[in-house]
């Protein structure tokens, strides 16, 4: 739904009715797409508070692993880099 009508937005011509209309709608698209992920990630994380008494988070220094040939090959960040 979001790509047709940012390809609708990319034909229509500049200063065109058409094309504010278009901007309007795929902003209003990716507003809604913004808060069903939003709204996804607060239900999980009330869930888990829910589902276990005592939460904690860590903050990893993920390019200090990184820079370490044996930890590096364990992280999806070292994946994604080319």
């Amino acid at each position: 739904m979001l790509a047709k009508a940012q390809m609708k937005l990319a034909k229509a011509l500049k200063g065109a009715v058409i094309k504010t209309k278009a901007l309007r709608i795929v902003e209003h698209i990716s507003e809604r797409i913004f808060n069903k992920r939003e709204d996804f990630v607060q239900k999980v994380s009330s869930n888990l508070i829910k589902a276990y008494y005592f939460t904690t988070f860590e903050d990893l220094n993920v390019k200090g692993i990184n820079k370490n040939h044996c930890l590096s090959k364990h992280t999806d960040a070292h994946l994604g880099e080319n």
